[in-house]
């Protein structure tokens, strides 16, 4: 195991942690109770176990929360963990909307939840009125669990496994255990499930990464310190300093390739939730679905934001009759004739299509076509351009950047990887952070966004530290570059290379006199990932050219879906 660099976690006296202290005891709520007027009534009696002790191979006691049906009957467990701990931190519903400016608690309202729920978990006021316990786990080193808190790897995943063996010899339980929730909840599930827990029967995960570096803190190479700095936990011990772990591994090392999922040794049956607006798990939970050895997996691609699509009352019926099929082997319940992939096709101006089945993802049907740039005409060009062009940008004012536009004359779905083929070079610096980012617009010349998304989300958006350019050939396809992220190539000033930024997948469709906008940048703007590079090495620095035409075979290329 990797040696990881700690910090002190925050205190459980702040505030912000939602700590309401140590009380290890068994409540009674009888069917109807509400946590307050606003919140759904309980639709059963249930059991709330709290602050239950679990001991770890390694001696260390964690602590969980235990809801559970008040009935004789032994039932399936559900287990959630996650950094932000079984008592709600500080990260929240209201919290997301605050920062997107809606209000609107990301679209969970109080009225389809118990209030017995946190943040990113299934609600236990529904999982047990439907005979299912809910497990809310305080990871070691978060809440009062002893030990120091570790982020993803085997240290969590080993943790989990304990837990679930645990949970599956409890009286109450019927020896099967599942795993559920979204973003860190979703991750776990990857890395947990890759162990083969004995117990674990199934997993379901939410919009979760599996990769550390190349979707998150590292992506591109770029160090993303803007998210790191907002992880933290509160307890009594220390956490992971996530920032530190950045500046020390800037390449993929046995470090960050710890913290990789082992998608592959994943077995058991998934549901896995997938969208295109979130820009931190939308590529890899799309990747586990694709790379884990499930012969029974299913992929659902919604068009909203995680929170609110979890907790939409359709969407947890469609959970529960997965959990029902394989929790409580009702196999007659139909799920085995779900589609294997039901997808979503964002319009952005006019009505998605959502839920459209498929087999597979990406899509066997698709065509891959080339769009050239043009730094003279602005354009993407159906044919190469003849002529060596230049398009110039500054890299580091924060402002500066080329476009390049494509309009389409006839209705076009664009669905899967798009990738840029591009050659580049820095005027005065050794290196470069590039950013690509794909937008639609509408035929009156206006950027179109996605309806009812917290985070603004018009098209896919790619970036590359320019000298960690070199692929992995083994794990490149021609569709899908992927750098290895081993060997720095520095640049010398005016030197012109060759790379290759691969897109996180996506599906957009367009209208006739609707317009597909490329555009280059140093800084990434609409998303979420600030990189730090000039405050750390002034990577980024005076001017950068895009090298089009002639001998530079710059281009795009977009996989169109062919009409039926």
């Amino acid at each position: 195991m990797n040696q990881i660099l700690l910090r002190k976690s925050l205190p459980l006296s702040d505030p912000r942690s939602g700590f309401n202290g140590f009380c290890p005891g068994v409540t009674s709520y009888p069917k109807g109770y509400q946590v307050a007027p606003e919140y759904h009534p309980l639709e059963a009696a249930m059991i709330f176990e709290r602050d239950a002790a679990v001991k770890l191979r390694d001696g260390i006691t964690v602590y969980v929360d235990i809801f559970r049906p008040d009935a004789p009957a032994p039932v399936p467990a559900i287990l959630c963990s996650s950094i932000f701990g079984k008592n709600g931190a500080y990260a929240n519903y209201e919290f997301v909307s605050r920062m997107s400016g809606r209000n609107d608690r990301a679209k969970v309202a109080k009225s389809i939840t118990s209030g017995f729920d946190q943040w990113e978990e299934p609600d236990p006021g529904y999982w047990t009125a439907h005979g299912y316990a809910v497990i809310y786990m305080d990871p070691r080193g978060v809440g009062m669990s002893e030990g120091d808190a570790h982020y993803f790897g085997l240290q969590d995943a080993s943790d989990n496994y304990d837990v679930i063996e645990y949970l599956a010899l409890q009286p109450w339980c019927n020896g099967r255990v599942t795993m559920a929730g979204n973003s860190w909840l979703g991750i776990n599930q990857w890395y947990t499930a890759a162990l083969n827990p004995p117990h674990l029967t199934c997993i379901a995960p939410w919009e979760g990464h599996g990769n550390m570096y190349r979707d998150e803190y590292m992506r591109g190479g770029i160090p993303h310190v803007s998210v790191a700095r907002e992880f933290t936990c509160f307890g009594n011990q220390n956490c992971e300093d996530l920032v530190s772990e950045m500046l020390a591994n800037p390449v993929y090392s046995a470090f960050w390739k710890e913290k990789a999922a082992d998608f592959e040794k994943v077995t058991c049956p998934a549901y896995v939730v997938a969208s295109y607006s979130s820009q931190v798990h939308c590529n890899g939970t799309f990747e586990g679905f694709r790379r884990i050895s499930s012969r029974e997996k299913w992929l659902r691609v919604h068009n909203q934001q995680e929170w609110g699509d979890q907790q939409n009352p359709e969407n947890r019926a469609d959970l529960l009759k997965f959990f029902d099929y394989y929790m409580k082997d009702q196999t007659g319940n139909g799920w085995d004739k779900t589609p294997r992939v039901r997808l979503s096709v964002l319009d952005l101006s006019h009505e998605d299509t959502v839920n459209r089945p498929e087999e597979n993802f990406p899509l066997e049907r698709q065509e891959f076509h080339k769009l050239y740039l043009d730094p003279m005409a602005e354009n993407l060009s159906t044919v190469p351009v003849p002529m060596h062009r230049e398009g110039r940008y500054t890299s580091d004012d924060g402002k500066s950047r080329l476009r390049f536009t494509h309009v389409f004359h006839e209705e076009t779905e664009i669905t899967g990887y798009c990738k840029l083929h591009a050659w580049v070079s820095a005027k005065e610096a050794h290196d470069m952070d590039l950013y690509a980012k794909l937008q639609k617009v509408d035929a009156d010349g206006h950027y179109v966004f996605s309806d009812g998304i917290e985070m603004q989300y018009g098209g896919p958006n790619a970036m590359l530290r320019v000298s960690l350019r070199e692929l992995d050939e083994a794990a490149s396809t021609d569709s899908e570059p992927r750098q290895s992220f081993l060997h720095p190539h520095i640049l010398h000033p005016g030197e012109i290379v060759e790379v290759e930024l691969a897109f996180w997948p996506t599906s957009l469709r367009f209208h006739p006199g609707e317009t597909l906008e490329l555009s280059i940048a140093g800084f990434d703007y609409l998303g979420l990932h600030d990189g730090i590079c000039n405050v750390l090495d002034g990577c980024n620095r005076g001017e950068n050219t895009v090298h089009c035409g002639g001998i530079y075979d710059t281009y795009l290329q977009i996989p169109v879906i062919p009409a039926k």
